[in-house]
C-alpha cells in the first residue's frame, strides 16, 4: 500500500507526462508486479474517453494490457486541497448537473 504523500508525489510526476497529449491522469496503482493507470480525455459536451493501461512483470518480462472506452455524459471534476493544489480527479455525470 502506498501512503498519501507518495501518491501525491506520483500524481504530480505522472500528470506532467500526459497533460501535453490531452490525457489527464485519473488514478494509478501499483502492487507487487502489477502497475495500473487510468487516463481520461474529455470531449466537450459529449463525454470522456477512458484508457486503462496495465503493466505486468510476473516473470521478469513486461506484459502490457491496454484498453480504451467511451463514457457518454462524463466530465472531469478536479479535486483540490485547501491551498488549491490539484490532488486528483474523478468523473461526474454532466447530464444530471
Amino acid at each position: 500500500m502506498v501512503n498519501c504523500k507518495q501518491s501525491e508525489i506520483h500524481f504530480e510526476i505522472m500528470e506532467g507526462l500526459f497533460e501535453k497529449d490531452g490525457w489527464k491522469l485519473l488514478s494509478s496503482h501499483s502492487h507487487e508486479s502489477v502497475y495500473t493507470e487510468t487516463l481520461v480525455m474529455e470531449i466537450p459536451n459529449s463525454g470522456c474517453i477512458v484508457r486503462v493501461i496495465t503493466l505486468l512483470e510476473p516473470d521478469g518480462e513486461y506484459h502490457v494490457a491496454d484498453s480504451i472506452t467511451f463514457v457518454p455524459w462524463a466530465k472531469i471534476s478536479e479535486i483540490r486541497d485547501d491551498e488549491g493544489n490539484l490532488t486528483g480527479r474523478k468523473l461526474i455525470n454532466f447530464n444530471k448537473l
